[in-house]
């Protein structure tokens, strides 16, 4: 009885609704579809989408290396792609992803920056790619599905609530939140509030490097698509996977598996396109993007100094030696 009292079992529990979803929608597809249109993707390409999980994770990383050093923070390149790999890694094994999150504590360790300005760091990092996503979604939704009307009402609703934010009560209410949230005291909430407006200014460049990442990972869902017959346009399959992620964000699976095959599958339905492909090209991104980038994540918690000082409460002798 205590263990279903856990709440932690409970949300890891919760992630099984995922599993039971792809279950489902392989039973309907037929098991076997998936394997066959798999099976069609060559040596060479299959190569030539795991290799570009390093460029994409290396955007994001430069990103957010800029973002460190704004706010005087000397973290090298190599560092901070580390703790990248780390951070997406810890995001697996933690509710709502919060692992992520725990990146910060890298540059922290080194003693170079402090834990609210990196913390601050992170959340801007992440804001990026959320904002895209949630733009690239919107977009597919305007074009492809006859949802005009609602869209350009949320949209109007979005810039009204940004204008508001503007304004600046709402803004300070979502940061007391966050800062809540965090456990950042008082005295030291200025210091998460500047740091948070340096990582987020001069945006173009940063702006340019998560379009680049974002590319890169629809290039590999586009050459998965397109190996399997489907007749599909980079940008057409680019709009879909993104709204196809963003019901993977629901926290009802393992890194979206079987939220995002489902979404993707009736997707492609709408548009013309084979169910089967649009739940093989889903779960070819879990399997040839996601699961390698957690892999490797986790092979660099495991051999990293740093990280045993995360989970031991102590300093490295060395923070900058990976």
């Amino acid at each position: 009885m205590k263990l279903l009292k856990n709440p932690n079992l409970l949300k890891y529990s919760f992630k099984l609704i995922g599993v039971g979803i792809l279950v489902y929608i392989l039973h309907q597809t037929g098991w076997e579809k998936p394997l066959e249109l798999a099976a069609k993707i060559s040596p060479f390409w299959l190569f030539l989408i795991l290799a570009l999980n390093l460029p994409h994770i290396m955007m994001k990383a430069r990103r957010w290396q800029i973002m460190l050093a704004r706010n005087q923070c000397s973290y090298s390149f190599l560092h901070s792609l580390r703790a990248y790999f780390g951070g997406i890694a810890l995001g697996i094994v933690t509710p709502g992803r919060t692992g992520e999150f725990l990146r910060a504590i890298f540059p922290v360790k080194t003693g170079k920056i402090s834990m609210e300005a990196s913390f601050a760091s992170v959340i801007a990092d992440r804001l990026f790619d959320l904002s895209t996503l949630a733009l690239l979604s919107f977009l597919a939704l305007f074009i492809y599905f006859n949802w005009k009307i609602p869209v350009l009402i949320l949209l109007v609703i979005l810039a009204t609530f940004i204008l508001i934010i503007s304004t600046g009560k709402i803004w300070k209410r979502l940061l007391k939140k966050i800062w809540k949230l965090l456990k950042i005291k008082p005295q030291k909430r200025l210091i998460f509030k500047q740091a948070f407006m340096k990582a987020l200014k001069n945006p173009p460049r940063l702006i340019l490097l998560t379009l680049a990442g974002y590319l890169i990972l629809n290039l590999q869902v586009y050459i998965m698509a397109r190996e399997m017959g489907t007749p599909v346009s980079f940008l057409k399959l680019m709009l879909l996977f993104s709204l196809a992620n963003t019901f993977a964000l629901l926290p009802v699976s393992i890194s979206g598996l079987g939220t995002r095959e489902a979404a993707l599958g009736y997707l492609f339905t709408l548009v013309g396109f084979n169910k089967a492909q649009g739940v093989t090209v889903a779960l070819g991104f879990f399997f040839l993007v996601s699961l390698p980038v957690i892999l490797t994540g986790s092979l660099t918690l495991l051999f990293s100094s740093q990280a045993s000082a995360v989970y031991t409460g102590e300093d490295p002798k060395n923070g900058d030696n990976p």
